[in-house]
Protein backbone atom coordinates (compact mmCIF):
# COMPACT_ATOMS: atom_id res chain seq x y z
CA UNK A 1 0.00 0.00 0.00
CA UNK A 2 3.16 2.64 0.53
CA UNK A 3 4.31 1.45 -2.66
CA UNK A 4 1.32 2.63 -4.44
CA UNK A 5 0.49 5.65 -2.76
CA UNK A 6 -2.87 4.36 -0.73
CA UNK A 7 -0.25 5.19 2.64
CA UNK A 8 1.79 7.35 3.98
CA UNK A 9 4.63 7.12 6.39
CA UNK A 10 4.22 10.96 6.89
CA UNK A 11 0.29 10.74 8.60
CA UNK A 12 0.18 7.10 9.44
CA UNK A 13 2.28 5.17 12.24
CA UNK A 14 1.18 1.35 12.91
CA UNK A 15 2.89 0.51 16.15
CA UNK A 16 2.53 -2.96 17.13
CA UNK A 17 3.56 -2.92 21.44
CA UNK A 18 4.52 -6.05 22.70
CA UNK A 19 3.02 -8.54 20.09
CA UNK A 20 5.55 -11.19 21.42
CA UNK A 21 6.39 -12.19 18.17
CA UNK A 22 9.12 -9.13 17.41
CA UNK A 23 11.86 -11.69 15.96
CA UNK A 24 9.40 -13.02 13.47
CA UNK A 25 7.56 -9.54 12.97
CA UNK A 26 10.71 -7.68 12.27
CA UNK A 27 12.01 -9.18 9.16
CA UNK A 28 8.93 -9.50 7.59
CA UNK A 29 8.97 -5.84 8.16
CA UNK A 30 12.08 -5.07 6.78
CA UNK A 31 11.68 -7.42 3.58
CA UNK A 32 8.33 -5.41 3.01
CA UNK A 33 10.24 -1.90 3.47
CA UNK A 34 7.98 -0.68 6.08
CA UNK A 35 9.56 -0.36 8.98
CA UNK A 36 9.24 3.44 8.59
CA UNK A 37 5.55 2.71 8.85
CA UNK A 38 5.15 -0.04 10.97
CA UNK A 39 6.67 0.02 14.63
CA UNK A 40 7.37 -3.08 16.75
CA UNK A 41 7.54 -1.41 20.51
CA UNK A 42 8.29 -2.60 24.19
CA UNK A 43 5.62 -3.31 26.62
CA UNK A 44 3.73 -0.51 29.14
CA UNK A 45 2.33 -1.04 32.30
CA UNK A 46 -1.21 -1.71 32.16
CA UNK A 47 -2.47 2.13 32.83
CA UNK A 48 0.44 3.64 30.46
CA UNK A 49 -1.05 0.80 27.70
CA UNK A 50 -4.64 2.11 27.83
CA UNK A 51 -3.34 6.06 28.06
CA UNK A 52 -1.19 5.02 24.95
CA UNK A 53 -4.18 3.85 22.95
CA UNK A 54 -6.37 6.94 23.81
CA UNK A 55 -4.00 9.29 22.61
CA UNK A 56 -4.21 6.94 19.24
CA UNK A 57 -6.63 8.14 16.22
CA UNK A 58 -7.34 4.57 15.80
CA UNK A 59 -6.61 1.05 17.13
CA UNK A 60 -5.83 -2.22 15.34
CA UNK A 61 -7.04 -5.37 16.50
CA UNK A 62 -5.88 -8.81 15.72
CA UNK A 63 -7.52 -12.28 16.38
CA UNK A 64 -7.04 -15.83 14.15
CA UNK A 65 -9.93 -17.45 13.42
CA UNK A 66 -9.04 -20.32 16.04
CA UNK A 67 -9.94 -18.32 18.76
CA UNK A 68 -13.26 -17.61 17.68
CA UNK A 69 -15.11 -18.25 20.76
CA UNK A 70 -13.64 -15.97 22.87
CA UNK A 71 -13.25 -12.36 23.53
CA UNK A 72 -9.55 -10.44 24.48
CA UNK A 73 -10.50 -8.23 27.12
CA UNK A 74 -8.71 -5.65 24.88
CA UNK A 75 -11.86 -5.68 22.88
CA UNK A 76 -13.67 -4.70 25.82
CA UNK A 77 -11.19 -1.58 26.70
CA UNK A 78 -11.23 -0.32 22.85
CA UNK A 79 -14.31 -0.12 22.97
CA UNK A 80 -14.17 2.11 26.06
CA UNK A 81 -11.61 4.47 25.02
CA UNK A 82 -14.30 4.79 21.69
CA UNK A 83 -11.60 5.13 19.14
CA UNK A 84 -12.32 3.73 15.63
CA UNK A 85 -11.39 -0.30 16.00
CA UNK A 86 -9.78 -1.60 12.73
CA UNK A 87 -10.49 -5.54 14.04
CA UNK A 88 -8.79 -7.91 11.58
CA UNK A 89 -10.75 -11.10 12.75
CA UNK A 90 -13.07 -13.78 11.40
CA UNK A 91 -17.08 -12.21 10.28
CA UNK A 92 -18.38 -15.36 12.36
CA UNK A 93 -16.87 -15.14 15.66
CA UNK A 94 -17.58 -13.88 19.55
CA UNK A 95 -15.60 -11.04 18.89
CA UNK A 96 -17.30 -9.55 15.47
CA UNK A 97 -20.79 -10.60 16.64
CA UNK A 98 -20.07 -8.17 19.48
CA UNK A 99 -18.42 -5.80 17.46
CA UNK A 100 -21.30 -5.19 15.16
CA UNK A 101 -23.87 -5.49 18.25
CA UNK A 102 -21.87 -2.23 19.83
CA UNK A 103 -20.51 -0.61 16.76
CA UNK A 104 -17.32 1.60 15.86
CA UNK A 105 -15.54 -1.07 14.48
CA UNK A 106 -14.46 -2.10 10.74
CA UNK A 107 -14.22 -5.73 11.03
CA UNK A 108 -12.33 -7.30 8.26
CA UNK A 109 -11.53 -11.01 7.62
CA UNK A 110 -7.99 -11.19 9.25
CA UNK A 111 -7.37 -14.40 6.30
CA UNK A 112 -7.97 -12.15 3.22
CA UNK A 113 -5.46 -10.08 2.44
CA UNK A 114 -7.54 -8.63 -0.37
CA UNK A 115 -10.33 -7.39 1.67
CA UNK A 116 -7.36 -5.81 4.68
CA UNK A 117 -5.78 -3.96 1.24
CA UNK A 118 -9.35 -2.14 0.31
CA UNK A 119 -10.11 -1.41 3.55
CA UNK A 120 -7.28 -0.23 5.18
CA UNK A 121 -6.80 3.27 3.42
CA UNK A 122 -11.10 3.82 3.81
CA UNK A 123 -10.20 3.16 7.41
CA UNK A 124 -7.80 5.37 8.04
CA UNK A 125 -9.61 8.17 6.21
CA UNK A 126 -12.41 8.08 8.45
CA UNK A 127 -10.24 7.67 11.46
CA UNK A 128 -8.13 10.41 10.58
CA UNK A 129 -11.47 12.88 9.69
CA UNK A 130 -13.52 11.91 12.33
CA UNK A 131 -16.01 9.89 10.54
CA UNK A 132 -15.50 6.48 11.61
CA UNK A 133 -18.51 5.49 13.82
CA UNK A 134 -18.84 5.33 16.94
CA UNK A 135 -19.75 2.39 19.70
CA UNK A 136 -22.97 2.89 21.18
CA UNK A 137 -22.15 4.18 24.48
CA UNK A 138 -25.25 2.44 26.52
CA UNK A 139 -24.13 -1.10 24.80
CA UNK A 140 -20.45 -0.63 25.76
CA UNK A 141 -21.64 0.20 29.51
CA UNK A 142 -23.58 -3.26 29.49
CA UNK A 143 -20.24 -4.82 29.25
CA UNK A 144 -18.01 -2.91 31.35
CA UNK A 145 -16.40 -4.46 34.80
CA UNK A 146 -19.07 -2.71 37.01
CA UNK A 147 -21.91 -3.68 34.79
CA UNK A 148 -21.33 -7.00 34.78
CA UNK A 149 -19.89 -7.09 38.81
CA UNK A 150 -23.18 -5.88 39.33
CA UNK A 151 -25.03 -8.19 37.85
CA UNK A 152 -22.98 -11.76 38.91
CA UNK A 153 -23.31 -9.98 42.93
CA UNK A 154 -27.14 -10.12 41.84
CA UNK A 155 -27.07 -13.57 41.09
CA UNK A 156 -25.28 -14.49 43.83
CA UNK A 157 -27.70 -12.48 46.50
CA UNK A 158 -30.31 -14.63 44.41
CA UNK A 159 -28.79 -18.15 44.92
CA UNK A 160 -27.58 -17.15 48.83
CA UNK A 161 -31.11 -16.03 49.77
CA UNK A 162 -33.09 -17.89 52.48
CA UNK A 163 -36.08 -19.82 51.11
CA UNK A 164 -34.45 -19.58 47.30
CA UNK A 165 -34.71 -22.61 45.28
CA UNK A 166 -31.24 -24.70 44.83
CA UNK A 167 -29.79 -24.25 41.68
CA UNK A 168 -26.92 -26.09 39.69
CA UNK A 169 -24.95 -25.26 37.37
CA UNK A 170 -22.56 -27.08 35.37
CA UNK A 171 -19.60 -27.07 33.42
Amino acid sequence: MQRDGKIDAARVQIELRASGYESAYGPMIRAEGIENLVHLLPPLSYRDALQDSANADGLLLFQAACCDHQIPAKVFEYLRIAKPILALTSHEGDTASLLRQTGGATIVDSADWQAIYRALPEFLNAAETHAHSQPDRSLVERHSRKTQAKALAHLLDEVIRPGARAHSFQE
